[in-house]
């Protein structure tokens, strides 16, 4: 049973959440209260953390993308390997009874040939 706690092998890159600081120049600062100064900084840190949100989503929905077109790629290929596979089956019922057929049909040439002009 597979275990939640392990990751397997992949070749799509580990997502890992960076430290977010703030942004803003101090000199901008200089003339703010304690609460804008808090404010700011945050707002600062919520527009890096959200720019790098947006990445992390942009690349998960690429990923998910390549995934998916290649288990649509993988099913295709497994449909036609089962067509394939009833195809053999028919083909070789198809076969037998061709072979069959071309049997019978020297065995009563062989025959006619022993009964009118064999020797």
């Amino acid at each position: 049973m597979p275990r939640p706690d392990v990751i397997p092998d992949s070749t799509y890159p580990v997502l890992e959440k960076p430290e977010f600081h703030s942004q803003i120049p101090e000199h901008l600062l200089a003339g703010a209260s304690d609460a804008e100064k808090h404010i700011m900084s945050q707002l600062s840190i919520m527009t890096s953390f959200a720019e790098w949100s947006v990445r992390a989503h942009m690349s998960t929905n690429e990923q998910v993308r390549r995934t998916n077109g290649r288990l649509i790629k993988a099913e295709g290929n497994i449909g036609d390997i089962k067509e394939d596979k009833r195809f053999l089956r028919s083909g070789w019922k198809a076969i037998v009874v061709v072979a069959g057929v071309i049997s019978g049909l020297v065995s009563f040439l062989a025959l006619l040939w022993q009964t009118f002009g064999g020797k």
